[in-house]
């Protein structure tokens, strides 16, 4: 608005007005415009929300570190949306689509959230919108956007050169999208017209209907798509795995999983008073139905009057918005008369001394797993791991000789297991030591690198990879 007014329209009157041409100059002027709205209108927003009653719920058989945030008003992204659309109005040149594009965005992705935020509040629960619901809006509010940009595109109503602040002009040689959740590299790629590797890294078992057309996008706008399993990549319909998928398994500097000092060790079991105790524990998020926490719990009742000595340890957290998972993990175990014998650490700061005070490691998913994280970790750090045959996790294992496979959701075959290793401590030894060699002979990074350039390079059509890599 002021640039139209001041530039366009008066500079001829009044020179200083020329000012306005430049970029740097507005950009530098509408940060203090966001910086002033947001300091003015943040309290008056904070006050109307209190005065309306406008605040976060909480279940009351939620955490008790919770509760303290009952009432702290919410629907605050209000004041985010306002510090950024007002500026952008006064002091972008609104003669340029792409201001619009980005003003729709912002305002569809706040309306997603005002929707969310409404709901829980005239509900009075802490559930708004599914996360299904959530991503569905999300992906088609992308999708329109980038519609525009393509038809755009096809009328010749912008350039394909891409500009970088600070370098001015940039153009890579190959774009690399390190997520499947990312839509832009693959349309700024097309746009370009440089060739485009999308690395999956998720599988979307739980979004099935979505998963059906979105694979297909994935695959236009792609030239080589990168799987960092098998799981990831059964997932694509067989058209799309014959032309475009690779299997590319993660891979670890062996420095990240070197011994850890014994007073490290120490000072975990310390903290979580486990001296002297035997330990089998369960990495990873909390959240039943999908993490076997469940099954872990039911073989730990079964073991824990034969075996007093030994505890069980949950380490880590349920995931922000499903906090009701480590309520059912509480009442599980209390059902269970376990409360001295499963711990739940939540997140460690020192997670390797975690596993390093770790007899056995257990990953009785339910649901498969993208790539077995866990699974690998607790081998580099030499533990004998028991896991269901997911997929992720069968990518991993050789069953009987770097860990045991066991039947998802049967609390005895996991008690059975875990005995088999208790009963025979050379053996799991043994599988301790295979396990640590088959990360550090397949999940090295240098070979996780050399494959990664080699993908570049094919898509490059044999050219050399970039030395330097934006991703």
């Amino acid at each position: 608005m002021l640039y139209w007014l001041l530039y366009s329209k008066l500079f001829h009157i009044f020179p200083p007005f020329r000012i306005f041409r430049y970029l740097t100059f507005r950009t530098a002027f509408a940060s203090l415009t966001a910086l002033f709205t947001a300091l003015v209108i943040g309290p008056l927003v904070i006050r109307r929300l209190r005065e309306f009653q406008i605040g976060q719920y909480i279940r009351e058989e939620g955490p008790k570190a919770h509760q303290k945030k009952a009432g702290t008003p919410t629907m605050g992204g209000l004041l985010i949306v306002i510090s950024i659309v007002i500026p952008t109005l006064l002091w972008a040149d609104l003669s340029n689509r792409f201001v619009w594009l980005a003003v729709f965005s912002v305002s569809a992705f706040a309306a997603i959230g005002f929707t969310d935020d409404y709901i829980k509040i005239i509900n009075r629960r802490n559930l708004g919108l599914t996360a299904k619901a959530k991503f569905g809006l999300q992906i088609a509010t992308s999708m329109v956007v980038a519609s525009a940009l393509i038809a755009m595109q096809t009328y010749g109503l912008y350039s394909t050169k891409l500009i970088v602040p600070f370098f001015k002009q940039f153009r890579p040689d190959l774009v690399h999208t390190n997520t499947a959740l990312l839509l832009p590299g693959g349309i700024v790629a097309r746009l370009l017209g440089v060739p485009h590797l999308w690395h999956v890294r998720e599988v979307f078992m739980e979004f099935a209907g979505f998963w059906r057309f979105y694979q297909w996008f994935l695959f236009a706008f792609s030239d080589r798509i990168l799987c960092v399993s098998q799981a990831a990549a059964q997932q694509f319909h067989p058209y799309i795995r014959e032309r475009k998928v690779q299997i590319l398994n993660n891979g670890y500097p062996a420095s990240e999983f070197a011994p850890v000092a014994p007073d490290r060790v120490a000072a975990f079991r310390t903290r979580f008073g486990l001296n002297g105790a035997r330990l089998v524990g369960l990495v990873g998020r909390i959240r039943f139905g999908r993490k076997g926490q469940d099954t872990f719990l039911e073989a730990a009742s079964l073991l824990q009057q034969k075996f007093p000595v030994v505890k069980f340890l949950c380490i880590g957290s349920a995931f922000p918005g499903n906090e009701e998972h480590q309520g059912r993990f509480n009442r599980l175990r209390r059902s269970l008369g376990l409360d001295g014998a499963v711990i739940c650490t939540g997140d460690v700061d020192d997670i390797k001394a975690a596993y390093s005070a770790l007899e056995i490691s257990v990953a009785p998913s339910v649901m498969p797993e993208s790539f077995g994280g866990v699974v690998i970790e607790s081998m580099a750090m030499g533990k004998p791991v028991i896991c269901t045959r997911t997929r992720g996790q069968v990518d991993v294992i050789q069953d009987g000789i770097t860990g045991l496979y066991v039947p998802i959701g049967d609390a005895a075959a996991l008690r059975a297991a875990i005995l088999s290793l208790w009963n025979d401590p050379l053996r799991a030894e043994q599988m301790g030591r295979s396990a640590r060699a088959y990360v550090e002979k397949y999940h090295t990074l240098e070979k996780f690198t050399a494959t990664t350039r080699s993908a570049a390079e094919a898509s490059l059509d044999g050219r050399p990879a970039p030395d330097t890599w934006w991703e």
